[in-house]
């Protein structure tokens, strides 16, 4: 499939459970698993450029501060990609440890930036259980989620192409 088609059907599906079913802090973050089955799925720069635009797109809906969760999916997608080499994600344990990392981390970068605003009305009575909340939900649904394609293996590379510019 094709990432646009992964993405909007995310950031749709995302947007009819948060205004249909409601489920307050145990929503999961649909977008944010569409995102991180994209940055697994493709090469490094396309990634991260669809990422970004999720990001804007869902703060230009949601009315957020513009770029935050631009930022914040393409730092899950980053950190995503130094740690996919440890887990494999075509097994269900190793992809509710992604999504929960992945989850864990936006909902943590929310969290510090409402509580940096101090301007703004906190929209969570207890922060700590939002992130958790949010990590626990969004892991199980990654796990849940089947994958049409596997993983992308990145090829490995010697020390010696690492580091040619030290050796001539």
């Amino acid at each position: 499939m094709r990432p646009a088609l992964i993405l909007l059907a995310g950031f749709f599906l995302d947007l009819l459970a948060r205004v249909a079913f409601n489920a307050g802090i145990w929503s999961p973050d649909l977008l944010l698993l569409a995102v991180v089955y994209v940055t697994l799925t493709r090469p490094l720069g396309e990634a991260y450029c669809w990422a970004f635009a999720a990001g804007l797109a869902w703060d230009a809906v949601y009315l957020d501060v513009l770029g935050l969760h631009s930022f914040l999916y393409v730092l899950a997608g980053m950190s995503l990609v130094r740690i996919r080499k440890m887990f494999l994600a075509q097994y269900a344990l190793s992809r509710l440890l992604i999504g929960s990392l992945a989850g864990g981390l936006v909902r943590f970068g929310e969290v510090i930036f409402w509580l940096s605003n101090l301007d703004y009305e906190i929209p969570v009575s207890w922060p700590q259980r939002y992130v958790l909340a949010g990590l626990l939900a969004t892991g199980l649904g990654f796990a849940l989620t089947p994958w049409p394609r596997r993983p992308v293996r990145l090829p490995r590379r010697s020390p010696p192409i690492l580091f040619a510019d030290r050796y001539s």
